[in-house]
């Protein structure tokens, strides 16, 4: 079943049942957007980034922040960070890093959006021709991209860069804070599995984990093992 996260990201997961509570026995990419029967249950809100709303930001109800103060961010100050991480550009290892990010940051992770003529005037340089993952903060935001580290015929040996984009007041700080997590990712967890587990909310022993997310009904445990 496809399963939103936390934020924009999605999990196509089976779950089995093991006692009281149901564990991930397969877990990939959902490219997924929720049809508009689903919508009441879990709102989607779409955050204009620039007036011509030619770059717009997905925001859901797990999500406290105010669209309003993010309108205009991409014509504020910019920074970019670079840390010297490296990846390679096939679905499952940016979607693991975007997980992971979707957990640590506390705002989450979005999908940002942006037509072809956001992406040829350089309003945004996303990595993907759809746009960026981007975190969102009070009035600033980062989002990540990619250039490539070196060149090479094969293209699925081909590594990229991981670097970040602030934009804001507080858009360089927001970016070195995505930017140490990533680090922190590299170093500490890209090797490891994910274990996803999820509980009734009114389990009488409640499980836990790394990162614990407590929704209406039920609660998400996600660890790195």
């Amino acid at each position: 079943m496809p399963l939103r996260l936390r934020g924009s990201m999605y999990r196509l997961i089976r779950f089995e049942r093991t006692n009281d509570h149901w564990t991930a026995r397969f877990s990939d990419t959902a490219a997924f957007i929720p049809p508009p029967d689903r919508l009441a249950d879990d709102p989607l809100r779409l955050a204009a980034l620039n007036a011509t709303c030619t770059v717009t930001l997905h925001l859901h109800q797990d999500q406290k922040v105010d669209a309003a103060d993010l309108l205009g961010v991409l014509g504020r100050k910019r920074s970019e960070v670079w840390m010297g991480v490296r990846i390679a550009r096939d679905a499952d290892s940016i979607e693991l890093l975007h997980l992971y990010l979707a957990c640590a940051m506390e705002a989450g992770l979005s999908r940002m959006t942006a037509t072809t003529d956001a992406i040829t005037t350089a309003t945004i340089t996303p990595p993907f021709e759809w746009g960026a993952m981007a975190v969102p903060g009070a009035g600033d935001l980062a989002y990540i991209i990619l250039r490539p580290a070196h060149t090479t015929t094969v293209a699925s040996d081909l590594m990229y860069d991981i670097g970040v984009i602030g934009h804001g007041q507080g858009g360089f700080s927001l970016a070195g804070y995505v930017a140490d997590a990533i680090c922190l990712w590299a170093r500490k967890y890209r090797e490891r599995s994910v274990r996803i587990d999820l509980q009734r909310s009114d389990a009488c022993k409640q499980i836990d984990g790394q990162f614990v997310f407590d929704r209406p009904n039920t609660r998400l445990v996600i660890d790195w093992e």
